[in-house]
């Protein structure tokens, strides 16, 4: 039995574990002393605890009441998985702060943890195994634990000369950062591997002293974000003072209040430094890869700042030498002058490689030749002269045959100061349309971005191909629909009722772009077209895109699920010849020369021997024509040979496994055997006398509704055969029966003339006919010049 002593000692706010025999009898098990107090307060304020082990289904609440320790299932998760953690008392949801058996969850609900006579902190379960350990080695045998009211768990060893901190959880971090805890080199926030496992994730945010900056790693060894990536080039968000001042324990202050700012789709509201209360606040690395600031505010937690806030501020997230903008859908493209250094995986959304010059840096141009661009973010600069000159600075650069770039800037701090930052490794982490931007000149010989005569300018780092045109001196006129919007570097596109779209990309190969409606009506976006041939105007422009306003798309990772991208392709149709006056205007187009056409307007028609190529917009020799021709016809003999032998062993076996079945059966066989490329007339003439026509029809024209896959897939048929697609538009009111009759009055007009119908696909509110392509200098031609 205890005598009156020992029971006043267990009583009392301050708990000592004695070496005596008696003691070590009596609590021979695994004892637990936990506390709860301010992390200024006194230990007088601490809420004392029953020397026991804290078991699964008991909590300590501080006498603060800010957190609560105990066992815990994350939310969201089913498998009864348990862990031991802290985390702020009443608030839900519940947010956990710190995680100690984070790698090696219980699989039960008998969860103890203990502090043992040496001093050891153990996460066990019934059966003494061990889940976690502080790993503590002291030879004291007088120790005392508290949780203080800052979150932080303290064990104090305690001597004859005073107490010490033996271990404290604020040294162990996971992936919060609490008021109180010391940022170093060794200093890292692991995030959690998602939000109902506290496992360590990919993400982990540290101190990179060496470049005096925050960082956020991947996968361990890959740069996600830095907090210095543009240096003194561009103003940094001071929203990150914030958190510096935080993760500094430090009294500096921004020198104005914040204003209300949107990122990412969240609007943070206006702060004033002054009045930020560090105590109640917090900096979380999130399993999704950013780095989150809350403060509390209105008995909530509020999100006051995260990085990287957008596709764009991923570290590096286009490479070298591209530019990125979150605005857009696919957010990366080449700077003019340069092309991806890895084209396949370019296509693929897999911009990491990066661009590369398409003509050496130091070329034979003797006047210096730079890529204007304004609003610009880009990496550290290499160096900083000042000139009071921007034609120095400039000259500056060309000089240097490493020099990349240059940037020439009134400084901040006085009328007669002035920056000149240069560039001489490769450009990364180039940023367009960047609120705090500046302007950025690349340089680019003339060679890699000379200029056709009728090939309209660049528009900041967008490349306007031929025939589309931003004014009557450049591109053809049928398309001037564009504008070059030179205080943001911004091309503009005008559709039939005045109203001017931002364009977010140009793929010259497919001969599309696209545009950013935003908040636009789109069913008058996809009705452009309609519009212009209700007026009789010629309109070279079509929606291939549907405009959906509740659309996605995920590139860089979930951190930014949800960003909206309302955007409309759009497709121009394949130019005929360059009009012209003179022979003169025809210098940009070889083998060509002024002449009337059948119209009797003046064109730049191919000369004899060539022919007019639409897609390279060039004359092109005859003989290449004939050559891709017979490639054609070849590639087509063998893939309908593949396809007719496919056909033959599917039959085949399709005849063995139903050799014993009944006669109708195999009347049906014999009529599949009959099935082959060259039954068109006979599947058309079955549609023509269907009573009705379904999607579902398994009767079709040719051998289409099987390879409709491999069609869209590939852009052309099997074996590389081109063919010209027509796609019912979704506002032409047209259904099925318009669509049947379009097909069976095709399929009864045969004649060699003619082009030929190969085949149709119908799948939901889509409808394609697939005919024959027949290339330019046919019948279109003579009949619309």
């Amino acid at each position: 039995m205890m005598d009156v002593k020992q029971r006043r000692r267990i009583q009392t706010a301050h708990i000592t574990i004695s070496a005596t025999k008696m003691v070590s009898s009596i609590f021979s098990s695994f004892t637990l002393f936990l506390f709860l107090s301010s992390w200024m307060c006194s230990a007088g304020d601490n809420t004392t605890l029953p020397t026991t082990p804290l078991r699964d289904g008991n909590t300590l609440v501080s006498s603060g009441e800010r957190f609560e320790l105990g066992f815990f299932t994350p939310y969201g998760r089913n498998d009864g998985k348990k862990y031991l953690g802290i985390w702020y008392y009443r608030y839900n949801p519940q947010t956990v702060v710190w995680v100690a058996n984070r790698e090696n969850p219980l699989d039960n609900s008998r969860g103890v943890f203990s502090l043992g006579q040496d001093g050891n902190l153990q996460v066990m379960d019934g059966n003494r195994t061990s889940y976690w350990s502080a790993r503590i080695e002291s030879t004291s045998s007088s120790f005392s634990l508290k949780l203080m009211d800052s979150g932080n768990l303290v064990l104090i060893q305690e001597a004859a000369n005073g107490s010490a901190i033996l271990w404290q959880s604020f040294d162990y971090p996971t992936d919060t950062f609490l008021p109180g805890m010391k940022i170093n080199k060794n200093f890292m926030l692991t995030s959690w591997k998602s939000p109902s496992d506290p496992a360590p994730g990919d993400f982990k945010f540290q101190l990179d002293e060496r470049e005096n900056q925050y960082i956020i790693m991947k996968n361990g060894s890959i740069p996600y974000w830095k907090s210095g990536v543009s240096g003194s080039f561009v103003r940094s968000d001071e929203r990150l003072w914030l958190v510096s001042n935080l993760l500094m324990n430090s009294s500096r202050k921004p020198s104005r209040p914040l204003g209300n700012t949107t990122t990412n789709g969240i609007t943070y509201n206006k702060i004033n430094p002054t009045a930020v209360n560090y105590k109640n606040a917090k900096l979380v690395m999130n399993f999704d890869g950013q780095i989150q600031f809350f403060l509390w505010r209105n008995a909530t937690w509020s999100l006051s700042w995260l990085e990287p806030s957008d596709r764009c501020s991923v570290f590096d997230a286009c490479g070298t030498f591209g530019s990125c903008n979150s605005q857009n859908r696919i957010p990366c493209k080449c700077l003019p002058g340069f092309q991806p250094r890895s084209p396949d995986n370019w296509k693929l959304g897999n911009f990491s490689e990066g661009c590369e010059r398409m003509s050496p840096l130091c070329s034979n141009d003797v006047a210096p030749s730079f890529l204007e661009l304004k609003s610009m973010k880009a990496g550290k600069p290499d160096a900083e002269p000042d000139y009071s000159d921007e034609h120095d600075c400039m000259i500056k650069c060309h000089s240097n045959c490493h020099c990349q770039a240059y940037s020439y800037h009134k400084a901040e701090r006085g009328d007669n100061n002035f920056t000149c930052w240069t560039w001489f490794k490769d450009l990364n982490n180039i940023q367009e349309q960047y609120d705090r931007g500046r302007d950025l000149n690349v340089r680019v010989p003339l060679s890699a971005i000379a200029l056709e005569k009728r090939k309209c300018a660049i528009c900041g780092t967008t490349i306007i191909p031929y025939p589309l045109s931003t004014g009557p001196n450049c591109g053809d006129q049928m398309y001037f629909r564009f504008q070059c919007d030179d205080s943001i570097s911004q091309l503009m596109f005008e559709a039939p009722d005045g109203a001017h779209y931002r364009v977010t990309g140009i793929d010259e190969e497919l001969q599309k772009f696209s545009i950013d409606v935003g908040d636009a009506d789109c069913t008058a976006i996809e009705s452009m077209g309609n519009y212009m041939q209700h007026h009789n105007q010629s309109w070279p422009f079509h929606v291939i895109g549907r405009c959906d306003a509740n659309r996605s798309n995920i590139i860089l990772g979930s951190s930014f699920e949800g960003t909206r991208f309302d955007e409309v392709e759009i497709g121009w149709a394949k130019p005929s010849e360059p009009l012209c006056n003179s022979l003169d205007e025809c210098n940009d187009w070889q083998h060509s020369t002024c002449s009337s056409a059948t119209n009797g307007m003046k064109r730049c028609l191919c000369s004899k021997s060539f022919w007019w190529d639409p897609k390279t917009v060039s004359c092109i020799p005859a003989s290449t024509k004939k050559r891709r021709s017979l490639y054609l016809v070849l590639l087509g003999v063998i893939a309908a040979s593949v396809i007719i032998l496919c056909a033959s062993f599917f039959l085949y076996n399709l005849r063995r496994s139903t050799k014993f079945t009944g006669r109708e059966n195999r009347e049906n066989n014999q009529g599949n055997a009959a099935f082959h490329l060259n039954d068109t007339e006979r599947r058309s003439r079955d549609l023509i006398y269907a009573d009705h026509y379904t999607v579902d029809d398994k009767k079709g024209i040719d051998f289409i509704l099987t390879c409709c896959v491999l069609i869209f897939v590939q852009g052309k048929l099997p074996g590389g055969q081109e063919i010209a697609i027509k796609r019912l538009s979704y506002g032409s009111g047209q259904g099925l029966e318009e669509f049947k009759n379009e097909i069976t009055l095709i399929v009864k007009l045969q004649h060699r003339n003619l082009v030929r119908l190969l085949g149709y696909c119908a799948e939901g509110c889509e409808k394609m006919l697939l005919y024959e392509y027949m290339p330019n200098k046919s019948l279109d031609v003579f009949l619309f010049g």
